[in-house]
């Protein structure tokens, strides 16, 4: 994830490959013709198999820096609500005007997904689209300056 495709474009003077504002975009290998003498292949990033620590992958998920294609939204939400209402419950009740936190952080998604209108045919909420815009707008800091991380949580590790 750190440019390959650009750079490629850049140098063969064209659009060759796709490019994209977030990572995963490179799905396969492709080679990129540049020159009488020179070809370059592009490649996707190199992630993961699978992380040991699953709060750090739930907040490297969060954060954008893992594809949204290769994690299960609800789970990184669900544990994205329950951080920040421990966390920064009065960022986020200020940012969707709520007047309290629900106890189960399912609840607290479905007031935020009443309150934003993300409502489907017999007043259900729209969980998948209510994912999309929390997941969003953290990532863009509309619910404040929030660091998943703590300071001294990562003590001890070697």
């Amino acid at each position: 994830n750190v440019g390959k495709s650009t750079l490629i474009n850049k140098l063969s003077r064209r659009s060759a490959a796709k490019t994209a504002d977030k990572p995963g975009e490179t799905k396969g290998k492709q080679w990129v013709h540049i020159g009488d003498q020179l070809d370059l292949l592009d490649t996707p990033g190199v992630l993961w198999p699978k992380l040991e620590n699953q709060v750090s992958a739930y907040r490297l998920a969060a954060t954008g820096a893992i594809s949204d294609t290769v994690f299960d939204m609800e789970t990184v939400i669900m544990q994205l609500i329950e951080q920040l209402s421990a966390q920064y419950p009065d960022e986020l009740k200020s940012r969707y005007k709520l007047e309290n936190l629900c106890e189960k952080p399912m609840d607290t998604i479905e007031a935020i997904g009443r309150k934003r209108g993300c409502i489907v045919s017999g007043g259900i909420v729209d969980l998948e689209k209510t994912y999309k815009l929390i997941l969003k707008e953290f990532r863009e800091g509309k619910i404040g300056a929030i660091s998943l991380d703590r300071l001294g949580e990562w003590e001890g590790e070697g």
